[in-house]
């Protein structure tokens, strides 16, 4: 009589068991498709991420090679201003020597 209660004891917890198995593994089961479905999402992500990264990169390189011309474009022109302000300064100072040496003729004449 005790072997016999024992034995449906032991029966009964192992339903039990065999019950708290069978959900423990139902809700791994669950947790598992949630976590593939999460880990497709982000990858997704990731490569929508990498796309935009590479769009944005050319876009910025785009940028830069268009500055860097730009930049050329106006050292060149800085040179040619350069040239000119050199070329301003040396004819006004030409145009002065020539003043200077009028007034000194002129005044040499009226002393003769």
């Amino acid at each position: 009589r005790d072997l016999k209660r024992k034995n449906e004891d032991l029966t009964t917890k192992n339903a039990r068991l065999a019950q708290c198995n069978d959900n423990l593994s139902q809700r791994l089961k669950g947790q598992i498709r949630d976590l593939k479905r999460k880990n497709e999402d982000l990858t997704n992500e990731n490569v929508q991420l990498a796309r935009c990264n590479d769009n944005l990169n050319q876009r910025l390189k785009g940028e830069i090679q268009d500055l860097k011309r730009k930049n050329e474009d106006l050292t060149n022109e800085n040179v040619e201003l350069a040239q000119c302000n050199d070329n301003l300064r040396q004819s006004h100072l030409t145009a002065m020597l020539e003043e200077r040496a009028n007034i000194q003729r002129e005044t040499k004449r009226r002393k003769l």
